[in-house]
């Protein structure tokens, strides 16, 4: 196999659905030379560490861990939270219907849902609001229908539903997100329906089981969803003193590493050095990747923040992933949701045409080039910088309340200084190769 450049390669790829399921899509050149991104942004992220460095230590008392956050969110409007049910349970009902009636014509329908509106849709929505996924949740819905035809206790529906706590996440929500990347990345990368559509029904299963069985389904789904997990934890940016555990702070860094790898993954270097690897090489490669990220993201926060690393590293690495995931699957979600015009003509895969749209081809000729490099550099630029003012006031509240003079106070900045630094350099050098795909 040889490498090709991917520009002329991902259109046709997104169109037709043949193409690995992340971020694809048109990698737009950037109207400047690299060398004056990667200095700018650097210059951006140590101009915010100068300014972190410079603040009253005893002005981080208002973040002490685990405060209340008084600038909370409202919870959504009753008429929005029925909305998003209603499309969550519509959604759920057609994957089902795809994978019981479906059939292995045109448009890739499960992709759309799963990936599309589904893994990357959702996120982007929960950015703006903490409630989105509990609202959006169908397997948490007909768990609770479930209890109420068996008469045992229901959650008060009426009540806030249960937002982020970092403490909560389990080692089963964190190995789930894993395996979903997994799936994102490695085994479906190439058009693996049937898998991911078991995949789907196997989560769906776990969770509703476990929801249904539990004293209190939400404390549960907080320990053991994936998805819960996942979109909550990206829903607590908006919240303000979050109290991290172990394995919710790693999950940020998993948030990010699996961006990272996904770009890398698609450059020349990688190709260089790895070629195409199978299945298996591919999820060595992954796992060690993540693993490498995480450990190295926990040694530099316990260095800044002793034995409060957790949320060091939570409030550090959230910003960055959000950033990240805007940087990242911006245009492939612009390019690839036009799918969904395909899908209401051809909702089963059959090749049928009901509204006469099936002709429809995405296109990603109304995105300008630059505009798109724009927003990758700032959605980059301001991860790094919110998460280093985040995870600089987590460092001085935990230092603080350990009896740090202001000389420690200062020595504990250096590894965070360091590790955004090194992120946002191996970030924007990411986004600015030359994209390959195999031929």
């Amino acid at each position: 196999m040889t490498p090709v450049p991917f520009q002329t390669a991902a259109t046709s790829a997104v169109v037709t659905g043949l193409a690995p399921l992340h971020a694809l899509g048109d990698r737009f050149s950037s109207p400047l030379p690299l060398i004056a991104y990667l200095a700018g942004a650097c210059a951006a992220v140590v101009a915010s560490i100068v300014i972190a460095l410079r603040r009253d230590p005893h002005a981080s008392q208002r973040h002490a861990l685990g405060a209340a956050s008084a600038a909370a969110p409202r919870p959504l409007p009753r008429g929005v939270e029925r909305l998003f049910g209603a499309a969550g349970l519509l959604g759920w009902i057609w994957i089902g219907a795809v994978l019981l009636f479906g059939g292995s014509e045109g448009e890739r329908v499960d992709d759309l849902l799963l990936w599309v509106i589904g893994w990357v849709g959702i996120a982007y929505l929960s950015l703006f609001h903490p409630d989105v996924w509990a609202a959006i949740d169908p397997n948490r819905r007909i768990a609770h229908l479930l209890r109420r035809l068996l008469r045992r206790a229901v959650p008060d529906g009426a009540a806030p539903p249960r937002r982020f706590d970092g403490r909560a996440v389990g080692p089963a929500a964190l190995f789930g997100v894993v395996a979903i990347i997994w799936l994102e990345l490695v085994a479906t990368g190439g058009g693996g329906g049937a898998i991911l559509l078991y995949a789907h029904l196997l989560l769906a299963l776990w969770v509703i089981t476990g929801r249904l069985g539990a004293s209190d389904p939400d404390a549960w789904a907080a320990a053991n969803d994936p998805l819960t997990a996942w979109f909550s934890m990206i829903g607590a940016l908006r919240l303000r003193g979050v109290a991290w555990g172990a394995s919710g702070a790693i999950l940020t860094s998993v948030a990010v590493g699996s961006v990272i790898f996904d770009g890398l993954s698609q450059g020349q270097l990688f190709f260089d050095l790895f070629g195409v690897p199978a299945a298996p090489e591919r999820t060595l490669l992954l796992l060690a990747w993540l693993a490498a990220i995480a450990l190295l993201a926990a040694i530099t926060m316990r260095l800044a923040a002793g034995r409060a690393w957790p949320t060091a590293l939570g409030e550090g690495l959230l910003p960055v992933a959000a950033g990240y995931l805007i940087a990242h699957y911006a245009s492939w979600v612009l390019i690839a949701g036009q799918r969904i015009v395909i899908a209401i003509s051809d909702p089963l895969q059959q090749g049928s045409d009901y509204f006469g749209t099936a002709w429809y081809e995405p296109t990603g000729a109304f995105i300008p080039g630059a505009a798109v490099w724009g927003l990758q550099l700032a959605a980059v630029i301001g991860g790094h910088v919110l998460g280093v003012s985040r995870g600089h006031a987590a460092v001085l509240a935990s230092r603080r309340a350990d009896g740090a003079s202001r000389r420690k106070l200062l020595l504990a900045q250096i590894p965070l200084a360091l590790f955004v630094l090194a992120l946002t350099l191996v970030t924007l050098w990411s986004l600015g190769q030359v994209v390959v795909a195999a031929e």
